[in-house]
């Protein structure tokens, strides 16, 4: 590894499956293919590293934890900013991708496993907020780094991605299709300095409705941006998001079921509420 650089890691991402009536379905990914050798992208058995240069290391050193509290709004903006231009740049284009927007709630949640100090993924009781099961980003340093930089470390699994494959060697790709899972509308981060940790510094993100789940070949619909949200489109992004999320994931083959059977409501309020067109 140079000099110059340090390492962090990001743990292995979770999946997030939905149930189909008999139970989850889990995605195959074909087999990998062989990449060129990359001296910036190193897999570990605790998860995924990536280097830090040591310029951000040392700017960073100066600079308190406090101030990279998610309850400051510039914190907010950058966080929100960066994926929303990832997102935005989806490749290829997306007809369906939502724009995040900031949720306290998930925000808390985040904190609140950051602070536990264990690393890794919290269980998913601590990503449950009020209408919505989460899915989880966590990146664990011994130093402190920029929530820009953060991002942009989940985001550079791109390289291993192609859209309608997967993982195109064997790599950990979770954290990018995570950030790029369409239907993932909400989101809130927090961040903890924990002393006694070998990875002192511990950033997580919550994403509501949680992605991963099923094939993360395919984390957004492709298609003319914006193509299914068209009077509700800012910049490739729909803002046509549901505020509900199904509890099983074929709910879309029973909407016809939502004025007869009560129960379809508690079912999959998605279906049955978001009736104009909402993107979930």
């Amino acid at each position: 590894m140079p000099n110059n650089e340090k390492t962090a890691v990001l743990p292995s991402s979770e999946d997030n499956d939905i149930p189909y009536g008999r139970g989850p379905v889990k995605a195959i990914l074909p087999s990998p293919d062989n990449v060129k050798k990359r001296r910036s992208l190193r897999k570990r058995e605790t998860g995924r590293a990536v280097d830090i240069s040591s310029e951000e290391v040392d700017r960073m050193a100066k600079v308190p934890t406090a101030a990279l509290s998610c309850e400051l709004p510039e914190n907010q903006e950058t966080i929100l900013d960066t994926h929303n231009r990832y997102r935005s740049q989806a490749d290829p284009p997306a007809c369906n991708m939502l724009k995040l927007v900031w949720n306290r709630e998930a925000a808390e949640k985040a904190l609140l496993w950051a602070k536990q100090c264990q690393g890794g993924h919290s269980p998913q009781s601590m990503k449950q907020i009020t209408d919505f099961k989460c899915g989880e980003n966590v990146f664990q340093s011994a130093f402190r780094v920029s929530w820009g930089t953060v991002v942009d470390s989940w985001f550079s699994e791109k390289i291993d991605f192609r859209y309608g494959i997967g993982a195109i060697v064997k790599r950990e790709i979770g954290h990018f299709t995570q950030g790029m899972w369409a239907t993932s509308g909400y989101m809130g981060c927090g961040v903890a300095e924990c002393p006694n940790s070998p990875n002192k510094f511990i950033y997580v993100c919550h994403y509501c409705p949680a992605g991963n789940s099923g094939s993360r070949a395919f984390p957004w619909k492709k298609g003319t941006s914006c193509s299914d949200c068209s009077k509700s489109c800012e910049t490739n992004l729909c803002t046509n998001r549901c505020p509900y999320q199904n509890n099983y994931g074929n709910c879309r083959d029973f909407i016809s079921s939502c004025p007869l059977d009560p129960s379809m409501k508690s079912k999959c309020p998605a279906a049955c509420q978001c009736t104009n067109g909402e993107i979930y």
